[in-house]
């Protein structure tokens, strides 16, 4: 609402729309139907959906506290929410994440929930070669829509962590829904440019945990040493690039992939990767330059020429 610098007026009536508060009211048990005492309810909602004015404003308010702990009858109260904003309701096990949905309320509705707890995702890793995998990290994310090929660090908050046996066996515990079991990249830092690429590919699969499961089991097959590299001819010179010019990109699109990333000095290198072929083509500032694509399989080493 702008007002007049002597503020006696606003220069033009702003509308303000008064809804009444929603309300949850939750119920929680394990797959047998006992109530779960304990377990923290967290509601959010993005800054944007609070108010009227605008992402800038919404930024500058401090998150009101929707949170609510079950008690001894597995049921608790989430009260004063916003109506006709997305919300995100997740539901915490101390630091685990057991389920995470998404709703939207009405004026004054008071809504009625039933959650189950936690499942167990039993999995096995192997190599291409067959052989079983030991001592690595894995992550399953929840995720809604079809299966990811490659899976990036955004969700990593909501994940859950597991470490491989000896076996190459590991146990997730995770809630009913979509979950995406991938084994963990190394850390960025624990990466050589100059040494043999030996990343694992995050290569995920997709698995889906029924309200009546309480168990699934899945196996996922790791690769290593899948790249692409190349360099980029016809570009321009450092100098020109330095003066503030917008990057070169790279992209590399293959059947259940697709990658960008920004040149270093005219060279570039992607991994790691899921086996198979992919098209590689450079692409100018704003997008208005574009190479001839190239077809080549992971694992090789090709240039764009732009």
């Amino acid at each position: 609402m702008q007002l007049d610098p002597g503020h006696e007026q606003p220069a033009a009536a702003c509308p303000v729309r008064l809804l009444g508060a929603a309300t949850l009211e939750l119920f929680v048990a394990d797959s047998a139907g006992a109530p779960r005492e304990g377990l923290d309810v967290r509601v959010s909602v993005e800054p944007a959906g609070r108010v009227q004015g605008g992402y800038a404003v919404a930024l500058n308010l401090e998150e009101p506290p929707f949170d609510a702990r079950t008690d001894s009858e597995g049921r608790c109260r989430v009260g004063g929410l916003p109506p006709e904003v997305a919300l995100t309701l997740e539901l915490h096990e101390g630091t685990q994440l057991l389920r995470r949905e998404e709703l939207r309320l009405e004026p004054g509705e008071q809504r009625a929930l039933e959650l189950d707890g936690r499942r167990t995702l039993h999995a096995r890793r192997s190599h291409a070669g067959g052989r079983w995998q030991s001592g690595h990290r894995h992550r399953g994310v929840a995720v809604a829509g079809q299966r990811p090929a490659l899976v990036s660090g955004r969700n990593q908050r909501r994940s859950r962590r597991a470490r491989s046996g000896a076996d190459g066996r590991f146990t997730l515990e995770v809630g009913v829904g979509s979950w995406v079991v991938f084994p963990a990249p190394p850390p960025i830092g624990a990466r050589s440019p100059r040494g043999p690429r030996t990343d694992i590919a995050p290569a995920a699969e997709l698995v889906v945990i029924a309200p009546e499961q309480t168990s699934a089991e899945v196996t996922l097959t790791c690769w290593r040493g899948l790249y692409l590299s190349g360099t980029v001819l016809g570009l321009p010179s450092v100098s020109t690039q330095a003066r503030g010019f917008p990057a070169w990109m790279v992209c590399a699109t293959g059947e259940d992939a697709s990658i960008e990333m920004s040149l270093s000095n005219g060279t570039f290198s992607i991994d790691p990767l899921p086996p198979g072929s992919y098209q590689v083509s450079a692409s100018g500032p704003g997008g208005l330059t574009h190479s001839e694509p190239r077809t080549v399989a992971a694992g090789t080493s090709s240039s764009c020429c732009a």
